[in-house]
């Protein structure tokens, strides 16, 4: 193990939790998994200040790279600033944004789960290099990071297989443990199952306790493994998707039944008693990380809550409990009570864009970047009011993961080029900064895309021939060839755009969140 242990993260209760030491063995292959392909990553910018924001994130990551003992013998991006292992509520999304630069890595991060799998199905929710850690769910990013992966990995058959079984499992023991009452609505036994350390709204002191609330989390959680099972199975051809879709779709509709509200524009968690809780979570966002809000759901609480300066859109956005919530607590280290956390920017990435809300990426993007930027600390949590970063117990990390990834998917997103493999889209993402020029290049199984920008314009880039040219402020989305398909107003203002391809030529005022598809 590499750095000091600050690793107090809560753990579930007694009874339900329990500790097993790593495999002397891995599980007998039934088939090998695929060649991974070679990835990689490069950005020049001749804006001295975000290139060494850039730099210090890359170096950041690298340093969380920790060598698994045998029976594993692969590196894991665990998520550092003294947390020594690796977490399922970080580190199979972590691992898939570090794909960009690694896809070994990005495989290793979901493969290390999967082989420690418990016979009941369950996950563990930490793994260290000397033990694994079952009971809790805390937080649960990892079926659609690792279904996007597939893809990256150039559609390897064996990876999926096991991919679906561990998935599978893992449905199957949710709905055992978790729907103790048995009226369909999963249930977070502790603030572990949500990865809530120190959350105000969970009674303190009473470790061992279940709780039982009816949960927004594990309803996403399951949501989310379903919907994934279900593009799997089609995948694969194995029958079963129509199954896993008609389950899916049932988890989400009582979730919309018994914990939305619509008179409040926002889902609650009810109680022991199963009555609602009347607390306002940011727990809403995870709802849309893992895609379980209609679009409609997901708009009134954008537009009601994250978007108000009161509740969430702080001078430092993105508190955990809503700031003029009777349990909002502003407290400054590993605690969900208030203050804005690195992996709530990480996860709202692709929150916000599942419905949409590209324009507010880049404004939290911006946020993000300006506090990270000015001393380069890369914590865990901020101050919701000045955005400086938080000490925990008097002293500094800069090396939380999280952050580190969060401040690269950013750039990515708003300044660089994103592979939607799943999709076969290319994002070439071309915001302008402060009229610097830069390069943004990224290379997957031999081809390169690339984005290069200067004075106020950028080209997009396949394989070193310019498909396109177009204004600054938006987003081109091309097919894997570079053909332009879509431009995506990413900018929180109108801009006023050209964009030139082949031989045709396109005018817009390109507004917020609007997608404007190119008819060729």
């Amino acid at each position: 193990m590499t750095g000091v242990s600050i690793d107090d993260r809560q753990e579930q209760p007694v009874g339900a939790s329990r500790v097993a030491p790593l495999p002397d063995t891995l599980p007998p292959e039934p088939a090998p998994l695929g060649e991974v392909p070679v990835a990689g990553v490069a950005f020049v910018t001749s804006d001295p200040w975000l290139q060494r924001l850039y730099d210090a994130a890359e170096t950041v990551c690298r340093g969380n790279i920790v060598r698994y003992p045998p029976p594993f013998d692969m590196d894991i991006l665990i998520e550092g600033s003294g947390y020594t292992g690796a977490f399922l509520e970080t580190q199979p999304m972590g691992g898939l944004m570090w794909g960009k630069r690694d896809l070994q890595i990005a495989r290793n991060n979901q493969m290390i789960f999967i082989l420690n799998q418990a016979p009941d199905g369950q996950l563990a929710y930490r793994i260290n290099t000397d033990l694994r850690k079952f009971g809790a769910l805390s937080g649960y990013c990892f079926p659609t990071p690792a279904w996007e992966l597939y893809f990256l990995l150039d559609r390897d058959r064996e990876y999926l297989r096991r991919l679906y079984t561990a998935l599978e499992g893992h449905d199957r023991f949710l709905w055992a443990t978790r729907d103790n009452d048995g009226n369909g609505c999963l249930e977070a036994l502790s603030s572990s199952d949500v990865g809530e350390d120190g959350g105000s709204r969970w009674p303190q002191g009473e470790d061992g306790i279940p709780y039982y609330y009816e949960s927004m989390d594990v309803m996403s959680y399951a949501y989310d493994g379903e919907a994934t099972l279900a593009k799997a199975a089609a995948e694969l051809g194995n029958g079963q998707a129509d199954q896993w879709r008609a389950k899916a779709n049932s988890t989400r509709r009582k979730l919309i039944e018994y914990l939305w509200r619509p008179e409040r524009h926002a889902c609650y968690d009810r109680g022991p008693d199963n009555e609602f809780m009347d607390v306002l979570l940011h727990n809403n966002l995870r709802c849309m990380y893992h895609g379980v809000f209609m679009q409609e759901m997901a708009d009134a609480f954008v537009r009601h809550h994250l978007l108000n300066p009161e509740e969430f859109w702080t001078p430092m956005p993105l508190v955990s409990v809503a700031a003029n919530d009777p349990k909002f607590e502003s407290v400054g280290w590993n605690n969900w009570s208030g203050q804005p956390q690195g992996l709530t920017f990480q996860r709202a990435v692709r929150a916000l864009e599942n419905y949409g809300y590209c324009a507010e990426v880049t404004q939290l993007g911006e946020k993000l970047l300006a506090a990270v930027g000015k001393d380069l600390i890369f914590t865990q949590q901020f101050d919701p009011r000045t955005g400086e970063p938080n000490p925990p117990r008097g002293r500094r990390t800069s090396t939380y993961g999280p952050t580190a990834l969060a401040v690269l998917e950013y750039i990515a997103h708003m300044h660089g080029v994103e592979l939607v493999r799943h999709e076969d889209r290319v994002w070439f993402s071309g915001l302008a900064r402060e009229g610097n020029d830069h390069t943004y290049t990224q290379t997957w199984n031999s081809r390169t895309f690339e984005l290069q920008m200067k004075e106020g314009q950028f080209d997009g880039c396949v394989d070193g021939c310019t498909m396109f040219t177009c204004s600054a402020g938006v987003r081109v989305v091309t097919d894997l060839s570079g053909r332009p398909v879509e431009v995506v107003g990413i900018h929180p203002e109108p801009r006023d755009v050209t964009l030139r391809w082949g031989s045709s030529t396109q005018t817009w005022t390109v507004q917020p969140n609007r997608t404007y598809t190119l008819n060729n």
